[in-house]
């Protein structure tokens, strides 16, 4: 059992450029390439942009998400899209993501196998905690909590619903574990409930993990 440690910055941006530098930090001091895990959405924008800046991200053998929507129609909508659009060329080859293929347990399958050589070098994950508490695509009391593999599919309760994520045992494995908190009200989120219920994935991590994990929280509500 983890427990974690809490940065508290004014605004996203402070927080994302000292967190930016941990994540580089903890790459030199592994000294060698791992993986480096990252999530989709608005709270990490500014961190991508920013690790993308300062060439931080060259650091890493390998660069996944932590999850991904699994929209073979729409794959303006991905979390992998986004990644390419901020890193540009540099991580075509270092990118581990979701073959949107047309169906979905090919797509979990073929995933697991592109990033299960790289779980002994799990370095840093990252983490944003929603609106109702879910990180990765691991939400609230679902199914998806207890599986024991690397990657499972899940189903989000907003579109697009199916999902594939990294496992709370996965994710577990990381060496530097950093979740991103921005604005009161998911601060009262984190400490009223996803840090105390067991339902909660981020409780769950907490008590699977062996590590502190690094809570970086945002005053400001500003993305």
């Amino acid at each position: 059992m983890s427990d974690y440690r809490t940065h508290r910055f004014p605004d996203l941006e402070a927080l994302s450029s000292t967190l930016a530098t941990s994540i580089a930090e903890a790459s030199r001091q592994t000294g060698k390439p791992g993986l480096l895990s990252l999530p989709g959405g608005r709270s990490p924008l500014r961190l991508i942009r920013i690790l993308a800046r300062t060439g931080a991200a060259s650091l890493f053998g390998a660069i996944s998400t932590v999850d991904e929507r699994w929209s073979p129609e729409d794959f303006a909508q991905t979390n992998a899209r986004m990644l390419r659009s901020e890193f540009g060329p540099s991580i075509r080859s270092r990118l581990i993501a979701l073959d949107q293929t047309p169906d979905l347990s090919t797509a979990v399958a073929r995933f697991e196998t592109s990033i299960s050589p790289w779980l002994n070098d799990f370095s840093v994950a990252v983490l944003a905690i929603g609106d109702d508490g879910h990180i990765a695509s691991l939400f609230p009391g679902g199914p998806e909590l207890s599986a024991r593999n690397i990657v499972c599919a899940s189903t989000s309760p907003i579109a697009p619903f199916q999902r594939c994520t990294l496992t709370l045992s996965s994710l577990a494995r990381a060496k530097n574990i950093h979740v991103i908190i921005v604005g009161g009200q998911k601060q009262d989120l984190l400490y009223q409930v996803a840090l105390r219920q067991d339902s909660h994935p981020l409780k769950q991590l907490v008590n699977l993990s062996d590590r502190n994990i690094n809570l970086w929280i945002s005053e400001s509500s500003e993305y």
